[in-house]
C-alpha cells in the first residue's frame, strides 16, 4: 500500500475531528444562580434530662449553653421522647410520671453573646 493512500484517510479524519471540536453551542450551565443569603448552623436532636435515657446532667440550661455558646449554633431544637418520664427538667426524680414531654424551639440573634435560657414552662 503506497503511503499517500494511508496519508489521505488520515488527514480526512483528521479534519474531522479538528471540524467537530469547534463552534460555540451556547452556556452548557442552564441552572439559575442560588439566591444570596447566609447558612444558620443548629441541631434538630438533643435531649435533655427529661428523656429517660438521657444523661441526668443534660438540664436545658445546660445545653443551650453548649448549643449558643460553646458551639456557637444559631438554632436548636429539644427533641424530648415523648413517653413517660421520671424525671422533672433539672434531672430530678419524680414522685409520679409525666404523660408527655413539650416540644420547644430556641433561637437566639446572631448578636448576643450569651444566651438567656426561656423562663420554666410548667402546665397545670
Amino acid at each position: 500500500m503506497s503511503l499517500k493512500k494511508l496519508l489521505i484517510p488520515s488527514a480526512i479524519a483528521a479534519v474531522l475531528a479538528v471540524a467537530a471540536c469547534g463552534g460555540d453551542n451556547g452556556p452548557v450551565n442552564t441552572v439559575p444562580p442560588l439566591p444570596a443569603g447566609r447558612w444558620l448552623a443548629g441541631d434538630l436532636h438533643t435531649h435533655t434530662t427529661q428523656s429517660a435515657d438521657a444523661d441526668v446532667s443534660q438540664t436545658l440550661d445546660k445545653i443551650l449553653s453548649k448549643a449558643f455558646t460553646s458551639y456557637g449554633l444559631d438554632w436548636m431544637a429539644v427533641s424530648n421522647h415523648l413517653r413517660v418520664s421520671t424525671r422533672d427538667e433539672k434531672g430530678a426524680t419524680l414522685a409520679a410520671q409525666i404523660p408527655m414531654s413539650l416540644g420547644v424551639s430556641v433561637t437566639r440573634r446572631r448578636t448576643s453573646r450569651r444566651c438567656k435560657p426561656p423562663a420554666r414552662m410548667r402546665t397545670s
